[in-house]
């Protein structure tokens, strides 16, 4: 009878060991957990800035390069006279492929931002593999939003700078 009574008690005591490390396991991953949600929550408000600093940019280059196009059509016969017919050409195609780049990159901002929100949908465990497979889809997208950017924005630097070098050229060998 002793022994069992004493097992009792030992088998009570391991519970009761067992349920304090469970405690404070889930303490300590209760704490891990509150500082990844306020990581994430920081790392979220960046990305919100960041996606509006991008949508900024974006619309600045459609605006800008639209602009360029449609003051470059109504003011063509005075560019012609100042520079030649073959700037006005390369202005308005410069510009037209900088107007293209900017809408590709809005097409590709859409992109990813849709694939970041089904990446961050599929947090489970068991959807691992999907996750990591949204989140290379977002992150490509990204990629190719940030590339259309930036060509957009260069292509938009040479047309202003090819009709400046054309106008100035023309203007001391004329």
């Amino acid at each position: 009878m002793e022994q069992a009574s004493t097992g009792l008690a030992t088998a009570r005591k391991n519970r009761e060991v067992e349920n304090e490390e469970i405690l404070t396991d889930t303490k300590e991953s209760d704490h891990v957990k509150r500082r990844l949600d306020e990581y994430s929550a920081i790392k979220q408000q960046d990305r919100d800035v960041l996606f509006e600093n991008e949508k900024f940019v974006v619309g600045l280059l459609q605006a800008v390069s639209g602009a360029a196009i449609v003051a470059a059509l109504s003011q063509a016969s005075v560019l012609t006279r100042l520079t030649s017919d073959l700037t006005v050409r390369v202005f308005l195609t410069l510009s037209s492929f900088a107007l293209l780049f900017a809408i590709l990159a809005a097409v590709f901002k859409h992109q990813y931002k849709m694939w970041d929100v089904k990446a961050a949908a599929s947090g489970s465990l068991r959807e691992i593999k999907q996750y990591l497979t949204r989140s290379e889809r977002a992150n490509a997208y990204l990629y190719a939003m940030r590339y259309s950017v930036l060509t957009s924005a260069a292509l938009l630097v040479a047309s202003l700078l090819e009709v400046v070098v054309s106008t100035w050229w023309t203007f001391v060998h004329s």
